[in-house]
């Protein structure tokens, strides 16, 4: 965050400890089948400088520039208790973006007091209705590549029963690190927190995702069915099965991703359900769940070496 005072004086801009800035989102989901979202725009400043800004033009720095020695002054970041600018700045002209360096920069249309021991908030962008999209996502593993062939039988079995419940969004435009708090409305209209996360510096057209948190009504079990090794063969059979519920009263999409993580070179030999999308290190299913009910998904992989790849 760069600072410079309301009269048009020439100044250098330096790290100062104790003032910072980091963005605050707040997402509204519509109610509807389909995703969207209202979405607000924040800069949350803090000022825990020792001192009051009066009347100052501010310009912000969106990025992460290093800093060469561990001593050197560093921003204090806060986080916002709520959106509280002025309804006259919040429908009056928002910040000049701009590029600074390899850096974003935002310079406030208008000078803003900033008090000692304060955090002010003031909009970067005008609040505008977004498509998303919310995942339901059951995951195991990870992008882990072994250095040869893992023939350990209780290699990745997994263990954790929970659907997390993700948000993604692409940005409209550059989006600075910061928090995103999401909120839905109950049955009686009134919005309700339902999740927050970190997104980082995200440029105009990329995706952004949290995770919001566990979904309540979905469960899953994930069991290995069947496991087999042909040294002489040079190949590795392992089967799973992963049993989803839902208690809700309303059918749910449950995307399962896994990583056949043994060895490299792989297959999918079989399942129960075509795969919605497989890379060299991801498997991924798209499984209906019905209210009240229960799905099974089905799968087998071959793992296959050669000879130089041997296990030893």
């Amino acid at each position: 965050m760069q600072r410079t005072p309301a009269r048009p004086l020439p100044y250098s801009a330096i790290p100062t400890s104790g003032l910072g800035w980091r963005a605050a989102y707040v997402a509204t989901l519509q109610p509807g089948t389909a995703c969207r979202m209202q979405f607000e725009s924040r800069a949350s400043i803090a000022n825990r400088s020792g001192r009051d800004w009066r009347n100052t033009q501010l310009t912000l720095i969106a990025g992460e520039p290093s800093m060469a020695k561990a001593s050197a002054p560093r921003p204090m970041m806060a986080m916002a208790r709520g959106f509280n600018a002025p309804q006259d700045m919040i429908a009056g002209p928002m910040p000049q973006q701009n590029s600074v360096g390899d850096y974003r920069s935002y310079t406030l249309p208008a000078a803003v007091d900033l008090p000692d021991g304060s955090v002010s908030q003031v909009p970067i962008y005008a609040t505008r209705t977004l498509d998303c999209e919310r995942m339901a996502l059951y995951e195991n593993g990870g992008s882990f590549q072994p250095q040869q062939p893992m023939l350990i039988r209780d290699f990745n079995m997994g263990g954790s029963n929970a659907v997390i419940s993700t948000l993604k969004l692409q940005a409209f435009d550059s989006l600075p690190a910061g928090y995103l708090r999401v909120l839905t409305a109950d049955r009686n209209g009134t919005p309700q927190f339902i999740g927050e996360g970190r997104i980082n510096d995200t440029p105009k057209g990329s995706d952004a995702s949290i995770i919001l948190g566990t979904a309540f009504d979905l469960r899953a079990e994930r069991t290995r069915t069947s496991f087999s090794v042909d040294k002489a063969g040079r190949t590795l059979d392992e089967a799973f099965r992963i049993d989803l519920s839902n208690a809700g009263d309303h059918p749910r999409t449950v995307t399962v991703r896994e990583h056949p993580s043994r060895w490299r070179q792989w297959a999918l030999v079989s399942s129960s359900s075509k795969p919605s999308q497989q890379t060299p290190d991801t498997l991924e299913f798209r499984v209906e769940v019905p209210a009240n009910g229960k799905t099974t998904l089905d799968y087998a992989v071959r793992y296959s070496w050669t000879a130089d790849e041997q296990p030893q």
